[in-house]
């Protein structure tokens, strides 16, 4: 990979990295935004974020934070995948961000990656390393919103899509396209009120299909859910060169937290494409520009 696709080099990142390291070994110290603080509750509060930003149903709107993150600090938002996030270097960049603007931005963070809930969050950190200390508590509450469990998310979504059950029931009917069709029978169940675990049983699907489908809806629209899926033999040379082109220069790997999935691929590759591949497709396209082992 060449220079042009190497992570961007930003002072705010080696200026961090020098701050933690001079805390680490005074074991206490201050912190831009934060004011003083002990390295035990750093280290929790950087377990706390991360574990937020990292859970897989964090997939798709962490991107949204990144875009953010790169934005703020003078980059194009299309570099954000040019870095590593999960490394050491995307991990500095992010606190970096946080405690630039804290408490505001941990708490636009959190929202944006939709997390937990603050009990939830301390509850994991206490998992981790042992009861959180006092310090840490303090600064989680007042600067992480309280959130509702995902499927009042869930709930709330679907309540706002113009079509009714009975409207996304029968264009079902008139849809052919066997995934489409299945798409729009099971969001008419749950627009009407049915719980995921339901609809999956009646459908005969793993509820996490269906959460994975309210996820995508959510974040990309109902169009994404129900669009026309093109296959790979549909595609001309040309496309198939831009597209692998472009997937090789993005920064993502075959494994890990930073891994996209096919239907991550998928959507990333409509937004700028303008073409819905399959899943199969968009992952077939993804595994070809990945490096040789």
């Amino acid at each position: 990979m060449d220079d042009s696709h190497a992570a961007p080099a930003l002072a705010v990142v080696s200026d961090i990295q020098a701050r933690l390291l001079r805390l680490k070994h005074d074991g206490a110290g201050p912190l831009p935004g934060i004011g003083w603080v002990t390295w035990a509750t750093l280290v929790g509060l950087v377990d706390l974020v991360l574990s937020a930003l990292w859970r897989s149903r964090a997939r798709h709107p962490r991107e949204r934070l990144f875009r953010r993150i790169v934005i703020d600090n003078g980059l194009d938002p299309e570099q954000r995948l040019q870095i590593d996030w999960p490394s050491n270097y995307g991990t500095l960049l992010v606190l970096a961000w946080l405690f630039a603007e804290w408490p505001g931005r941990m708490t636009e963070a959190m929202e944006l990656v939709r997390a937990p809930s603050l009990p939830e969050l301390v509850g994991f950190v206490g998992k981790v390393g042992g009861a959180p200390d006092g310090q840490l508590v303090k600064l989680l509450a007042g600067s992480v919103p309280d959130r509702p469990p995902i499927e009042v998310e869930w709930r709330r979504w679907l309540d706002s899509l113009p079509e009714t059950a009975d409207m996304l029931r029968e264009r079902s009917w008139r849809e052919f396209r066997q995934g489409a069709s299945e798409r729009l029978r099971a969001l008419a169940d749950l627009r009407a009120g049915m719980d995921v675990a339901t609809v999956a049983r009646r459908s005969k699907l793993r509820t996490t299909t269906v959460e994975r489908w309210l996820e995508t809806g959510m974040e990309y629209g109902l169009d994404a859910l129900i669009s026309e899926q093109m296959h790979l033999s549909v595609l001309d040379p040309d496309q198939r060169a831009v597209i692998s082109d472009w997937l090789e220069s993005v920064s993502r790997f075959s494994k890990g937290p930073n891994a996209w999935c096919a239907e991550h691929a998928q959507h990333e590759i409509a937004i700028r494409f303008g073409i819905l591949l399959t899943p199969s497709a968009a992952h077939s396209l993804y595994r070809r520009s990945l490096p040789p082992r």
